[in-house]
């Protein structure tokens, strides 16, 4: 996000300066920062993500393991694709930098929004996501299933009305 206000001062400068060839690098320049930075910070954290998901799970908690695994390749689907968002919020910022406002508003609701929903109805479909294809594995149901055991008397979950005898 940073990045994204980054180039907007510096795109807005220089598209008032009409220095337009400045724009092009700084564009260039911060989506090559934003890929290589969230492709490494990725890495990194996928590599220390068994230490990383141990803090939230108890030593004693007899799932442990299952649990470590399942958080490991919730890991690696988010971590990996989450410099898209930076890429994003780069190209954005350059068109609201050059007085643009209409068009990187589609583009930030069209990212935001709806890659989100394609996401959520396609990848999170699959094992080990959703709650009832392979329902040994299926994740949300462990996290309701673990939410349940904290002593609160209401809660919160979204799922599809067909699921509802399931859960």
């Amino acid at each position: 996000l940073s990045y994204g206000y980054a180039v907007i001062t510096y795109v807005g400068q220089n598209y008032g300066a009409k220095k337009y060839s400045r724009i092009r690098r700084a564009m260039l320049f911060a989506l090559l920062q934003v890929a290589f930075f969230g492709i490494v910070v990725a890495q990194v954290e996928l590599l220390f993500s068994r230490p990383l998901s141990e803090l939230y799970v108890a030593a004693d908690d007899p799932n442990r393991e299952e649990i470590i695994l399942l958080a490991r390749q919730i890991m690696e689907v988010l971590l990996n694709s989450y410099f898209l968002c930076g890429l994003m919020d780069v190209l954005s910022g350059t068109l609201r930098g050059m007085g643009a406002s209409i068009v990187p508003m589609f583009v930030s609701v069209l990212g935001v929004c709806g890659f989100r929903l394609v996401w959520i109805y396609t990848i999170f479909q699959d094992p080990p996501f959703g709650s009832q294809k392979n329902a040994e594995r299926g994740i949300d149901l462990e996290f309701v299933k673990k939410a349940r055991e904290f002593d609160a008397d209401v809660l919160y979950s979204f799922h599809m009305a067909s699921t509802e005898e399931f859960l």
